[in-house]
């Protein structure tokens, strides 16, 4: 009871979802689907969306790691950076990110509990822990930083994400490869090497305890 106590005073439940701002359900986001959603049809939904800070939309024009252009974008009220990768003329992942107001609960209740973990260490200090469904297509993690000493590494469905990402499933492989699922860190076979296969609720370190590749 004590760490569930903890565990919401530290993540209240906010009025209103990322989830709850879109007009399809994952891992679609406003009709923006990973893998078949074009460059155009991207931008042009992103600058209709009430929820964005349409100043703050910025498209890269540039080659980078293996996408061939970036869209950047923030949600209203937020400071942070969302992003949508392009490939071709294809959308192949989208970041949605900061004040999301979204549990690990509300993800799960969705698109069911997730099929991989990482737990491991950041250069900023916590635990960067996150969550992939490969076979879907979403991933979501968050940081433990701020996190009370009680309930640091009990992982749980009250938690609320720092950000949700939709990709392509069927190019899951390559945005491994590209450091996508390791915080920067590692390739596909190394990133293969720190995963878990999801076993529930409980203490990071006992389920889950940081891996070297």
């Amino acid at each position: 009871m004590i760490l569930l106590t903890s565990s919401c005073m530290l993540f209240p439940k906010n009025q209103v979802s990322i989830l709850d701002n879109s007009n399809c359900d994952l891992p679609c986001w406003n009709n923006i689907i990973a893998g078949q959603t074009t460059e155009q049809d991207a931008i042009q939904t992103i600058s209709n969306l009430s929820t964005i800070n349409q100043k703050s939309i910025e498209i890269a024009n540039e080659h980078w790691n293996i996408f061939d252009n970036r869209i950047f974008f923030s949600l209203n009220g937020t400071k942070g950076i969302s992003e949508i990768y392009i490939v071709g003329e294809l959308v192949k992942s989208l970041w949605l990110c900061d004040n999301l107001n979204t549990t690990i609960g509300d993800i799960t209740a969705k698109i069911g509990e997730p099929e991989k973990i990482i737990s491991g260490g950041s250069i900023g200090g916590g635990r960067d822990v996150i969550l992939i469904s490969p076979t879907i297509g979403v991933s979501y993690f968050y940081n433990t930083k701020e996190f009370p000493k009680e309930v640091e590494f009990e992982i749980n469905p009250e938690i609320q994400v720092d950000c949700l990402i939709l990709f392509d499933p069927t190019f899951f492989t390559e945005l491994m490869d590209a450091s996508m699922f390791s915080m920067g860190h590692y390739n596909a076979e190394e990133t293969l090497r720190v995963m878990y296969s999801w076993n529930g609720y409980g203490n990071l370190d006992k389920k889950y305890p940081p891996r070297q590749p």
